[in-house]
């Protein structure tokens, strides 16, 4: 059983943890997965425009409850990480040109 009530989330960039907000991660927090269930959750972490061109980033989840009593009481917690290499690809695109509006300007 997964319990994410209690969960620490920490971005790490380029071997500095990063400051987050935690509503980026108010959905993972309030979930409860059953044994061979799943679920999808959006964890929000540093905006783009911080992040170097070519980093990497790590994600980590701390004091994830994984296993309780009968009574609910938690007899297990394990801590999560994945690392992913984040790179910026410049891209030539062409795009139509924005139309021309005339307009009356009365004076």
């Amino acid at each position: 059983m997964f319990h994410g009530s209690g969960i620490a989330v920490l971005f790490n960039v380029a071997g500095k943890n990063q400051a987050i907000d935690p509503r980026g991660y108010a959905s993972l927090v309030q979930l409860i997965v059953s044994p061979r269930g799943e679920e999808e959750v959006e964890i929000a972490g540093p905006s783009l425009e911080t992040l170097p061109d070519q980093t990497t980033v790590g994600l980590f989840l701390y004091d994830v409850v994984t296993n309780t009593d009968a009574a609910g009481n938690t007899t297990e917690k394990q801590n999560f990480e994945w690392y992913f290499s984040y790179r910026v690809q410049l891209t030539d695109k062409e795009l139509p040109a924005p139309s021309i509006q005339r307009l009356w300007v009365a004076r």
